[in-house]
């Protein structure tokens, strides 16, 4: 996020929308789609929660934010307005000149500051993908509530309905996708034996 001051000086409103939006992305899980096509009466700065209209499936949901997330949110929304007083779009996230974003430029924007920084895509993937966020946002999900003691079953229903999952079955597809999950899960399969031996 820090890396995004080293786009394009001319567009310093740019620079902000990129670093939010990676933020935003990284601390929610929401698709890139979901993010862009939010407009200004579907992010409730005071409430903390974002109205996703239209997901996946033409699915809605209600996202909660973390407060950290609402504050920067709040902050770029007040320097948009600053930037772009007069703007003719309702979209929350612009570019300069009130320019809607598209996932093209957020793209283009995620794997220049990659290639700035030295990172290298993991896996089979020739590119860092802005839906990798999402992925890294549910996996970490999924571990906090292994290392918490917090039984998996009783959260993924939460988790599925929080990131729009069209089926149950996506979400369980990140315990299997992730070694150190399934060694997590494996460690818990083995005290549970143990526990319950005779």
């Amino acid at each position: 996020m820090k890396a995004t001051r080293h786009l394009s000086s001319n567009h310093p409103l740019r620079q902000q929308t990129c670093r939010t939006l990676f933020g935003l992305l990284a601390a929610s899980g929401l698709r890139i789609g979901e993010a862009l096509n939010l407009n200004r009466v579907d992010v409730d700065l005071k409430a903390g929660v974002l109205t996703v209209r239209e997901g996946k499936c033409h699915k809605s949901r209600l996202v909660a934010l973390h407060p950290s997330t609402t504050v920067a949110l709040r902050s770029y929304s007040r320097l948009r307005d600053h930037s772009v007083p007069h703007s003719h779009s309702d979209r929350f996230f612009l570019f300069d000149h009130g320019r809607t974003v598209n996932k093209e430029a957020v793209r283009y924007a995620l794997q220049s500051l990659c290639r700035q920084l030295g990172w290298h895509p993991s896996g089979d993937h020739r590119r860092h993908r802005l839906q990798d966020m999402r992925h890294t946002y549910i996996v970490h999900s999924i571990v906090r509530f292994y290392r918490q003691g917090i039984p998996v079953d009783q959260k993924i229903l939460a988790l599925h309905t929080y990131v729009g999952h069209a089926t149950l079955q996506e979400t369980y597809w990140y315990c299997t996708a992730i070694p150190e999950l399934m060694s997590m899960a494996a460690e818990r399969f083995r005290r549970h034996l143990s526990d319950n031996q005779p």
